[in-house]
């Protein structure tokens, strides 16, 4: 199977109403776009015919109409607006799930980067039974990354890795979308508040003052802290620290660095600072909570 299977389901338009190969404009000669070597196993199992990294510099918008399958679509860095059904916008670390024979389009606003896997078993009528929108809390572009390059490998085990992470990842994006149905009515929730938490939950490692989310999502600042509390019953404040403490955890028991570093990696840079809030939260201190926990 090659770039021409694609071609059947899938078309570009570029800017001036130029039409394009999808395989020549994406596919081919791409290292990081690639179709799985080995047959489908089990249907118990989530199966990727193909997938990987897509980059496009300029606005276009790419269309698919009639795939049997499903389309699993991740956007790393940028925008575009996704018309099926319905309209909506999916942006840096939204995660689309399309269903079989969905005709749909997606037009990229300016630069995009993306993830596009095409998938099929059973397990995605379960996970998957509707079309799935979900805000991934972290960028998972490189654990995608590391998917994609399992479809060149060769044997059993790179069929059970593969259905290990789609089953992962879509189980948490399931969850979650379940999760947000459940706060205030998310989708009642104000467009504003609603970014002021993805930025909060994906950028928590990034100076994030008030005046900067001020200046990002156009209300003002006391405003800002006033819906937030009253949707999330937290202030901003306070959920930025416990993100970055949630993260700092991961850090510690995944991996080795010092205790400055792990403050410096999640955006606290004071590292007597750092440990302090970090035993107030845990009533440990770092180095004692990786004891504990290795």
């Amino acid at each position: 199977m090659d770039g021409s299977f694609l071609d059947e389901y899938f078309s570009l338009h570029r800017l001036f109403g130029l039409k394009d190969s999808f395989s020549d404009a994406f596919i081919n000669d791409n290292r990081d776009f690639l179709f799985n070597i080995n047959k489908e196993g089990s249907p118990l199992l989530i199966y990727a015919i193909c997938g990987g990294k897509l980059e496009y510099s300029l606005p276009a918008t790419f269309e698919c109409r009639n795939l049997p399958y499903y389309v699993f679509l991740y956007i790393e860095k940028g925008t575009g607006i996704f018309k099926g059904k319905t309209s909506e916008t999916l942006s840096s670390f939204s995660l689309k799930v399309v269903s079989p024979f969905s005709n749909f389009s997606l037009e990229s606003q300016g630069k995009i980067r993306l993830y596009m896997f095409i998938l099929k078993g059973e397990p995605l009528t379960v996970l998957c039974d509707k079309a799935m929108h979900a805000e991934i809390s972290e960028n998972i572009a490189m654990t995608l990354f590391k998917t994609s390059l399992l479809l060149k490998a060769p044997g059993r085990d790179s069929l059970l890795l593969v259905s290990r992470e789609m089953t992962d990842i879509l189980t948490d994006a399931y969850i979650k979308e379940d999760d947000e149905s459940g706060v205030a009515d998310w989708k009642a929730i104000p467009v504003a508040i609603r970014e002021a938490k993805k930025i909060l939950d994906n950028e928590y490692s990034d100076e994030l003052s008030l005046d900067v989310l001020e200046k990002r999502i156009g209300i003002s600042k006391f405003k800002f802290c006033r819906e937030f509390k009253a949707y999330f019953n937290v202030t901003p404040g306070k959920y930025l620290t416990n993100r970055r403490l949630d993260a700092a955890m991961e850090l510690l028991k995944e991996t080795d660095i010092t205790v400055h570093e792990v403050g410096e990696r999640v955006g606290i840079f004071n590292t007597n600072h750092f440990i302090n809030l970090f035993k107030r939260r845990t009533g440990l201190t770092p180095l004692s909570y990786r004891k504990k926990n290795n």
